[in-house]
């Protein structure tokens, strides 16, 4: 084995697309409809909260997109906050990322696939589900990708089969409400709307860690933006067909009624068939998710060994494959605990506010290097260059805002500073152990030699 990067360095475009769709569309559009749909007072401001939430999203892949093609190495958010921010806030986001945010987000969307599929062995078939797409990346990229695909185009097959069938079948409510007339009841406004944007906004996430292989790509420079872009644009038409489907199937009060609504529609096109095979079709969703995750996050792992922030085992990829088997597999392990020994929901979501804060924290390093950097190389600019990223670091801090505002309005004060605690806690954690942790997997690397 090597530590180089090592394999083909050839994942096409077409199929670095439907990585993107595939690390996106899982089972965020089936659940949040409804919470959306809470939050608003009428059928066009719930169609419109996904559109605002898909070009808002777009700001987010084009300022990506940039940072990519800057940085075209493996490790994705990782590399850029080591370059433009610094390396210990590089390791946060790596600590985070390996122990807890990632890996347990993987273990949740894995035990949701199992439960899916069977209440009584669902810890059963999530974990042999992680093991066997562990296996099935092990044979290389190449190889993960492609099964990828053909599960993105299986989700893509059923998702059409639902928008036609909801469409054509379904029938339509039998009092709809015109696109713009308030639900009876609701005084929903302007700031429902930006809450619910919230939701549908975490929904589309996910396109990002494409980065984590951007030297994988063919033409990593050229392909990355591109991949980003046709992916998301196309997951975008995707979620904003659908919400027009849920309207014109049930109507607004029936998303608020339905907590699944996708299968409230899948019934009610096909029958009871159509219900339990959309249950297969929600797990195959997961699934794809996960084989996504497993194709993707173990680089991030490999970034950290080459700088010195993990052992250096974990650098090594497979000559001949090219792949990661000592990142690959503790990621899997990491995430199999998750299953066995935990409960992961409350510290994931206390995750997702540490997410947005490093994400913003990198985005403010990046406008900061604009300036302080005139020599700084950007291989892809996006359209009205520097504003698309100045309005995503804008978007990003209103977020920040709005989780927070969100978390002590609709909960009560000691649940939410539980919340904040478990946060700031993990973040704490790992500037604690930055420097110890270094020290132990310097000491391990020149002992190995």
């Amino acid at each position: 084995m090597t530590s180089q990067p090592a394999g083909e360095r050839g994942l096409s475009l077409f199929d670095a697309v439907l990585l993107v769709c595939g690390a996106v569309v899982g089972i965020g559009i089936f659940f949040t409809p409804t919470q959306i749909a809470s939050q608003v007072s009428s059928p066009g401001m719930f169609l419109g909260v996904w559109i605002a939430a898909g070009v808002l999203t777009l700001l987010g892949c084009f300022t990506i997109s940039e940072l990519g093609a800057a940085f075209p190495r493996e490790g994705g958010i990782y590399i850029y906050l080591s370059e433009l921010v610094g390396p210990m806030w590089a390791f946060l986001y790596g600590w985070s990322a390996v122990w807890i945010a990632s890996t347990g987000g993987l273990a949740v969307i894995a035990m949701f696939m199992g439960e899916n599929l069977s209440e009584e062995h669902g810890t059963l078939i999530g974990v042999g589900a992680l093991l066997g797409f562990g296996a099935l990346c092990a044979l290389g990229l190449q190889v993960g990708a492609r099964f990828q695909s053909l599960m993105m185009l299986t989700k893509l097959a059923g998702i059409l089969a639902l928008l036609w069938g909801g469409w054509a079948l379904a029938g339509a409510p039998k009092d709809p409400a015109p696109l713009l007339e308030s639900s009876p009841g609701s005084e929903a406004g302007l700031g429902g709307f930006a809450l619910a944007l919230l939701p549908a906004l975490f929904a589309y996430m996910g396109w990002a860690n494409l980065g984590n292989i951007t030297n994988r790509l063919r033409e990593p420079v050229r392909d990355l933006p591109k991949a980003i872009l046709l992916g998301m644009g196309g997951v975008i038409l995707l979620y904003a067909s659908l919400a027009c489907v849920y309207l014109h199937a049930v109507g607004l009060e029936g998303i608020r009624e339905n907590p699944l609504v996708a299968s409230e529609v899948a019934r009610l096109a096909f029958g009871q068939t159509g219900e339990e095979l959309f249950k297969v079709g929600l797990a195959i969703s997961a699934g794809g998710v996960c084989l996504c995750s497993l194709i993707l996050l173990p680089w991030i792992t490999v970034a950290m060994a080459k700088n010195g922030h993990f052992f250096r085992i974990f650098g090594v990829v497979h000559p001949r494959t090219g792949a990661p088997l000592a990142s690959l597999a503790a990621i899997v392990l990491i995430s199999i605990g998750w299953i066995l020994l935990a409960d992961s929901d409350l510290v994931l979501e206390a995750q997702g506010q540490n997410a947005m804060i490093i994400n913003t924290i990198l985005l403010g390093g990046y406008l900061s290097a604009l300036k302080r950097r005139p020599e700084f190389e950007r291989p892809f600019k996006s359209p009205l260059h520097p504003w698309i990223p100045r309005l995503y670091f804008a978007l990003l801090l209103s977020m920040l805002g709005g989780q927070i505002y969100g978390l002590f309005s609709e909960r009560s004060l000691q649940d939410a500073l539980t919340l904040l605690g478990i946060s700031f806690g993990i973040l704490l954690s790992g500037a604690l152990v930055y420097g110890p942790w270094r020290w132990v997997v310097a000491r391990a690397d020149g002992a190995a030699q």
